[in-house]
């Protein structure tokens, strides 16, 4: 859902708010990442309404409130990730089939080439290699450790540094998108 928020930047250009954002004494940095933001509480709501429904289900969570807690804050960070960079697709191609073509593009192939439908272990060298590599990946790696019995914290740790950094170099693209769409204004 993140990767949509590309859609509102679009929507706020061609009916002229967003240049009307430009004229009040907004935060620049605000304004282009509202959408992501909204869509990071989205998506950490999501998460707990799925980790609820699991607990309903029957689902029992050894790694606790911290373990959800680890689950929750991937799956925003990884989602700031995918907001960011559709914000700055969205500035720059300024095309919702553009957005639709470069999700298709990206997202189906990184979601089939990461831990969340087969094992690593049970994957091509190549497909091991990508995953390894692959944020959604990450994102099902530190959910299952961290809602285990025996979370790898180390691991989490890691992987949860990689998707914050990986968030705030996609942030800062979709700043420099926003600072050049500005300049055009």
């Amino acid at each position: 859902g993140n990767m949509w928020s590309g859609m509102t930047m679009i929507e706020e250009i061609e009916r002229g708010t967003l240049n009307r954002f430009l004229a009040a004494p907004a935060s620049r940095i605000g304004i282009m990442n509202a959408s992501v933001v909204e869509q990071a509480v989205s998506t950490a709501v999501q998460s707990l309404i799925i980790v609820a429904l699991g607990l309903a289900g029957g689902a029992r969570y050894h790694g606790g409130v911290a373990g959800v807690a680890v689950l929750v804050a991937a799956s925003v960070l990884v989602g700031v990730v995918f907001g960011a960079l559709s914000n700055a697709v969205g500035m720059t191609l300024r095309s919702r089939e553009a957005i639709i073509g470069v999700y298709t593009f990206f997202m189906l192939p990184l979601m089939f080439m990461s831990s969340a439908f087969i094992q690593t272990d049970l994957m091509p060298g190549w497909m091991q290699a990508i995953a390894s590599r692959n944020p959604l990946n990450w994102v099902v790696q530190i959910g299952r450790s961290a809602l285990s019995a025996q979370p790898d914290w180390g691991a989490i740790g890691v992987r949860c540094g990689g998707l914050l950094v990986l968030a705030v170099a996609c942030v800062a693209v979709s700043v420099a998108t926003f600072r050049s769409y500005q300049k055009n204004v």
